[in-house]
């Protein structure tokens, strides 16, 4: 759990995957349900080395779950890309939607 001035309190998820492994949707489903209820988050993320399943990706957009996958990693560290960059946040800020989560685009694998 991070405090940002601006964004408020980011909860992160932080999955280690093997070669070829993808993070799949109960991943999300499990943060969905204590990010907002149980930490008060304003938003809420995963991050991973590996990739997230298509089934992940579509329902982390539906429900405000942002992600940083291994493409996102590597812009990060090669680029110097921060957090707020990679999950497309930059402006965004202050437009709270239901259960307090901020309303921004949502972060696409790949993209």
């Amino acid at each position: 759990m991070a405090e940002h001035p601006v964004l408020g309190r980011l909860v992160v998820q932080a999955k280690h995957t093997t070669t070829a492994a993808k993070v799949g949707s109960p991943v999300l489903y499990q943060l969905n349900g204590t990010a907002g209820p149980v930490h008060r988050a304003d938003l809420a993320a995963v991050i991973t080395n590996g990739r997230l399943t298509r089934d992940a990706q579509v329902w982390g957009e539906r429900h405000r779950i942002y992600w940083v996958d291994r493409d996102r990693l590597r812009q990060w560290a090669e680029h110097g890309v921060p957090l707020q960059g990679l999950l497309r946040l930059a402006g965004r800020a202050g437009r709270r939607g239901p259960r307090g989560l901020l309303r921004a685009g949502r972060a696409r694998a790949g993209g």
